[in-house]
């Protein structure tokens, strides 16, 4: 029995920031979405900035609202703007094209490997 379902999608949530940060091996935003940086995860050193969206279903609507206020944000800090969209315990990864920077994409994932 999975007691997955028993958990709040707010702790959740809380739960996939997390796991991303120590996956993509960045820092979380304090208090992501009040304070300065309107996202959940940033990393200056990697110049990567991460919004992080769940859902335990099988279809997430991508609303355009997350992709621009994501590229507002990256254009603000200058960073590569990436979406973690998790489906359960599983990850994929949305890049804004508009903003993309492929020696910025290709230093981040170097970095991942790196350790």
């Amino acid at each position: 029995m999975s007691f997955s379902r028993f958990i709040s999608n707010k702790k959740k949530s809380i739960i996939q920031e997390k796991n991303a940060s120590k996956k993509l091996k960045i820092s979380q935003t304090k208090n992501s979405g009040s304070g300065k940086v309107k996202a959940d995860l940033i990393s200056l050193k990697k110049n990567v900035i991460v919004e992080c969206k769940r859902t335990d279903k099988n279809s997430l609507s991508i609303k355009k609202e997350w992709i621009e206020k994501l590229e507002k944000e990256s254009k603000l800090t200058s960073l590569l703007p990436i979406i973690e969209i998790q489906f359960g315990n599983k990850s994929y990864y949305l890049i804004a094209d508009s903003n993309f920077d492929i020696k910025n994409f290709i230093d981040f994932m170097n970095s991942l490997k790196k350790l």
